[in-house]
């Protein structure tokens, strides 16, 4: 499942001026810290640089979104009905927001909590 046209057009812009080997680097840095930091202590941060946050929007971001929209509409199918309103905590750079627009009519609210300043910045530039 590819993200929306929008989305994906925001994400290239971000990488514009970011070598593809550094993008690569910063991906792979980033997937094998997802796999060896499961039980990292409470506190520590898992993208340490802007290089790691915008290759996560390349590279982890779309399966992140295509994981919500499946999980959006199979709650959807088993008749949860349409939700007024959305809470992310850790959002990111708000994949769940996208996600939701994909699946639901109408979102009245939606509240995203995230720590990282640098995601934040990205989520907005989204």
């Amino acid at each position: 499942m590819q993200m929306p046209i929008l989305l994906q057009e925001a994400v290239e812009q971000l990488l514009t001026d970011m070598p593809q080997k550094a993008v690569r680097d910063a991906a792979a840095a980033l997937s094998l810290r997802y796999r060896t930091d499961e039980k990292a202590p409470a506190g520590v941060r898992l993208l340490s640089s802007e290089d790691e946050m915008r290759a996560y929007c390349a590279f982890r971001m779309p399966a992140t979104y295509a994981a919500l929209v499946k999980a959006m509409r199979m709650m959807k199918a088993c008749g949860a009905g349409e939700p007024a309103s959305l809470t992310d905590v850790g959002s990111g750079t708000g994949s769940a927001v996208w996600a939701a627009n994909e699946v639901f009519e109408h979102i009245d609210e939606a509240n995203l909590y995230e720590r990282e300043i640098g995601m934040i910045r990205l989520a907005q530039q989204l």
